[in-house]
């Protein structure tokens, strides 16, 4: 008799907080002593499920356009970004360009927008697709 992972009762949080690395050190990033984090919603959750309902919408309008080339990747770049700010809760520690608190949509999109620091949003990508962050233990 094999594991029956069907049998195995898990639950899963709707939200899970991510403490941003350095993506040079490795090392978790602090603020005064403090985690920089963002949470985020998970598969869980209804605002993912909505957030993934939209993307798939944009992109089979996407691929009716018969878009090609870099007009196709800025597209699907700005349709990532809009994911990734749609299931964007909040922010501890992390502030934009100008010292504000990271908190309404639009500064998540200038965050996720910003090639500069383009490694907080694969971060936040990388996080949010894995189960197991979420899993309530």
């Amino acid at each position: 008799m094999g594991f029956n992972p069907h049998k195995k009762q898990m639950t899963f949080a709707e939200t899970a907080t991510l403490n941003l690395v350095d993506p040079i050190t490795g090392i978790d990033l602090e603020e005064d002593g403090k985690p920089v984090s963002i949470t985020v919603y998970g598969k869980s959750s209804k605002q993912h499920r909505k957030a993934v309902e939209a993307l798939l919408k944009k992109e089979e309008k996407l691929e009716a356009s018969k878009k090609k080339g870099s007009a196709l990747l800025d597209e699907r770049r700005a349709n990532s970004i809009e994911f990734l700010m749609a299931i964007s809760v909040s922010t501890d520690n992390l502030v934009d360009a100008d010292n504000n608190p990271v908190e309404s949509a639009e500064q998540f999109k200038e965050l996720y927008s910003d090639e500069e620091v383009s490694w907080i949003r694969d971060q936040v990508s990388a996080f949010a697709s894995v189960d197991t962050n979420f899993m309530k233990v």
